[in-house]
């Protein structure tokens, strides 16, 4: 799955699912950061924000990672996606 961060944030949005205290969450947002990436979370604490994750992703563990509208998917899935080289980021 070869993604592309686009150089303009408008058109395409980096997305972390989370909750606060999830060790695979904070890895995730970490190699974001590293990757000098902007993200938007979303705290998926809330049951309205957790049923609009599942009805997304299928899923309900976090991190669930997104780019548009490109699941990425967890923590391994981002960092392997940035250490091959596969997330093009600014």
């Amino acid at each position: 799955l070869a993604l592309r961060v686009a150089a303009a944030p408008e058109l395409e949005t980096l997305t972390v699912y989370s909750t606060p205290g999830c060790p695979h969450c904070v890895r995730a947002k970490r190699a974001l950061d590293d990757a000098r990436l902007a993200y938007e979370v979303i705290d998926v604490s809330d049951a309205t924000a957790r049923k609009e994750l599942e009805a997304r992703s299928g899923v309900s563990s976090v991190p669930q990672v997104y780019l548009g509208d490109e699941r990425v998917g967890g923590a391994d899935d981002t960092v392997a996606a940035l250490a091959a080289g596969t997330f093009d980021g600014v």
